[in-house]
């Protein structure tokens, strides 16, 4: 598996993330687990973790440790977050959400996660 989450990471764009983005402070919240979403064009489906506070979106893969493999805990500002547009599916509104520092990539998120704190 471990093959397999390492190029997932790189080319889909969570290294690069996690460059830019690693986690500073730990998230005190709750977690809402077991999110689906993507990164770029990798899919995490139910196996995103997100947390949300006023200044930043936390982003784990999980559960356990297997899954995060090329994937440490992401903590993106707010600020560094801009919604580019939405997409209904399956009755689910998503969010598509580009990063304002990093050209090229785009997260897709539910929109119930991040319409109160991402930028429009």
């Amino acid at each position: 598996m471990q093959m397999t989450l390492l190029p997932i990471a790189h080319f889909g764009g969570w290294s690069r993330l996690a460059l830019k983005f690693p986690l500073k402070n730990e998230f005190r919240g709750s977690w809402k687990p077991f999110q689906s979403g993507a990164v770029n064009w990798i899919g995490y489906n139910g196996a995103l973790w997100l947390g949300t506070t006023s200044d930043y979106l936390y982003m784990r893969t999980g559960p356990g440790p297997i899954l995060a493999l090329g994937h440490p805990t992401l903590q993106i500002p707010w600020s560094e977050l801009r919604i580019a547009g939405q997409q209904s599916f399956f009755g689910k509104t998503w969010a598509k959400l580009e990063v304002n520092s990093l050209a090229g990539i785009r997260l897709t998120l539910p929109m119930e996660v991040v319409a109160e704190h991402a930028a429009a």
